[in-house]
């Protein structure tokens, strides 16, 4: 397996064809992690990818498939674990494990846990009007941690969260004919609780480019 950062390979650019080659030093796994990933009722969550990373960034992981059901080969060593989901409402706190050589690792049940915080706030335009379909995304400032919502038919955003200092922003990649030029706000949370008013500002684009990319 190979677990070491992305590689990069250069090229002139110019009409020239160039031919390069890159070597990949590969590791043979020597151990194995598997477990179920569950939310806090106890259901399976499908669909989710479990990770194992070390403090330098190398390991592997795995999907889920409908029954929550994951495993996948590892290196030993120390490793931290942590999970993405579809569910934005739901996540993992982290561990830290250590997989021995040799080791098949069953981690049994995985147990994610729901935010119980939020963040609110509406998106309006420059003339005050609210904005639909606009994507808040938001991350933990000092840890690990993500969530994102879109605006409503009123411009509102309702956040699941769990406590702690979040940044958040507006993202117009990919259109809908707005953009912001708003730097990141920041909302401190507590457990169970709600701030509101994170509100944005976002500018009708006027203009448009058009590219069209040739051989």
């Amino acid at each position: 397996m190979y677990s070491n950062p992305p590689k990069q390979v250069s090229f002139a650019c110019n009409d020239s064809i160039e031919t390069k080659t890159q070597s990949f030093e590969v590791d043979k796994a020597d151990a194995s992690v598997s477990g179920r990933l569950v939310d806090d009722q106890g259901s399976a969550v499908e669909n989710a990818w479990v990770n194992l990373r070390t403090q330098e960034g190398r390991g592997n992981g795995g999907g889920t498939n409908q029954n929550g059901r994951f495993s996948f080969p590892i290196i030993h060593g120390n490793y931290k674990l942590d999970v993405w989901t579809q569910d934005t409402s739901l996540y993992y706190n982290g561990g830290q494990m250590t997989v021995a050589e040799g080791e098949t690792k069953d981690l049994g049940d995985v147990v994610l846990s729901r935010k119980s915080s939020r963040i609110r706030g509406t998106v309006r335009d420059t003339n005050g009007s609210p904005v639909e379909g606009i994507r808040i995304n938001a991350w933990v400032r000092d840890g690990q941690g993500w969530g994102n919502s879109e605006t409503d038919s009123n411009g509102q955003y309702d956040m699941p969260v769990f406590a702690g200092t979040w940044e958040l922003n507006v993202d117009t990649f990919g259109g809908g004919g707005y953009i912001s030029n708003e730097p990141s706000k920041t909302a401190t949370v507590k457990d169970n609780q709600t701030t509101d008013n994170v509100n944005f500002v976002v500018q009708s684009a006027d203009a448009s480019i058009t590219l069209t990319t040739v051989d």
